[in-house]
């Protein structure tokens, strides 16, 4: 297997050496967006792509970002929030190459939503779906090398701890252990939005790691340009593409509920992933909250006598060295 950056630079050089044939560029962005929608996982690296051709022909970027922007909109005007989520991952990913303080503005925009709808009632379900959607875009903002927006997400992340840290009026409806006033609950069942603003202020304390996202720095870091006199000029910059959060917000095709996260394995005699090494139980989790199919898995696995991680319903003596996949 190659590595991913030669993949990146092959293609990125591939497409800015014949952008003058408009078959290219067509098949180009039509396959790049529909990466970005259909497998969410190669988001770091389609971008990359993206960072890598605009070093070389930033009029490859701009159609990208413009056929984006296009396309964004009219999910945000159809509430169809999962498009909504995964272009804006890809255009945090693009954040080198704006301007300005790039996705920051339109997730302030989402804020100022979230809270008016949570303002007017307190069973709505779209602000929270708002509010999560900021959550998952931060990462990748800060992932992308030298953006200096930590303070921007900072202050972010102050304002999305309100609504992350307000227990929903709806979320009785989507507790798996509900119990009577007074009893205890046989575990905890945070919402998704508490433990992904607990796993981001962590992320936040310990400088931004974010060690489970991937980073192509070789080849989308730009090159230096040589300017007219001699000087030395940053690639093409673009500025962040006008957006806008319509008012009312659509609250899509389906109705929306308030999430919560539970392990069918918490709570036992046994050792379970508490004693993974942080790094694997960081990727585990940031996979399981960003990947709603993957959702029921389970990440719980116990330490058998030889040293290796176990399933538990594997026999006690029947090692499992390849992670169970469920």
């Amino acid at each position: 297997m190659r590595n991913p950056e030669d993949e990146v630079k092959d293609i990125a050089k591939l497409v800015t050496d014949n952008y003058h044939d408009n078959y290219v560029k067509e098949t180009y962005c039509d396959l790049v967006l529909s990466l970005v929608l259909e497998q969410p996982f190669k988001i770091p690296f389609v971008a990359a792509s993206v960072l890598c051709a605009n070093n070389e022909k930033s009029e490859a970027a701009a159609e990208v970002l413009n056929r984006t922007s296009i396309l964004l909109q009219r999910h945000l005007d159809a509430g169809e929030w999962r498009n909504v989520k995964l272009l804006l991952r890809f255009l945090a990913c693009l954040q080198p190459l704006f301007s300005d303080d790039g996705v920051f503005g339109i997730l302030n925009e989402l804020f100022d939503r979230a809270v008016d709808l949570q303002t007017a009632s307190s069973d709505d379900a779209v602000g929270l779906e708002l509010v999560k959607i900021i959550l998952f875009t931060i990462p990748y903002v800060l992932a992308a090398p030298g953006t200096g927006l930590e303070e921007k997400a900072a202050e972010l992340l102050e304002k999305t701890d309100i609504v992350a840290s307000t227990p929903h009026a709806l979320e009785a409806l989507v507790d798996p252990y509900p119990t009577a006033e007074g009893e205890q609950k046989p575990m905890a069942c945070p919402s998704i939005l508490s433990a992904l603003q607990t796993q981001l202020q962590g992320e936040a304390a310990s400088g931004w790691k974010l060690e489970c996202i991937p980073r192509l720095t070789r080849v989308t870091s730009p090159a230096p340009i040589e300017g007219e006199n001699g000087e030395q000029a940053a690639p093409g910059k673009h500025s962040f593409p006008q957006l806008s959060v319509p008012s009312p917000v659509n609250p899509g095709p389906h109705s929306l509920f308030p999430e919560v996260c539970f392990s069918l394995f918490a709570d036992q005699d046994v050792e379970v992933c508490t004693s993974l090494p942080p790094s694997i139980v960081l990727k585990a989790n940031f996979l399981l909250v960003c990947t709603p199919h993957l959702q029921h898995c389970c990440i719980a696995f116990t330490r058998c006598r030889h040293g290796y991680y176990q399933h538990p319903r594997l026999q006690p003596k029947r090692c499992c060295k390849v992670p169970h996949r469920c």
